[in-house]
């Protein structure tokens, strides 16, 4: 189980962030102990309980990295690999 808590609250309640793990936009973010602010990264209320520490990419790069891998083309893309 990793700990999670809820960002500061903007105009946009419903989350500015994607889950790590889900990609499902989150309000709530890690807080795990160790890590500073900027080895944070989003995670939300479903997959917390779930998740071990392992699964949670250790910084924000690494995140934004795994996300760029993963839209990088779009599904209709004639350049996709």
């Amino acid at each position: 189980m990793v700990k999670i808590e809820r960002e500061i609250p903007t105009i946009f309640t419903h989350g500015s962030e994607r889950c790590c793990l889900c990609e499902k936009v989150t309000p709530f973010w890690t807080k795990i102990d160790g890590r500073d602010g900027t080895e944070q990264v989003p995670l939300c209320e479903t997959c917390a309980p779930n998740a071990e520490i392992e699964d949670i990419p250790a910084n924000r790069l690494a995140w934004a990295q795994k996300l760029g891998r993963a839209h990088h083309y779009p599904k209709w893309s004639p350049w996709k690999p």
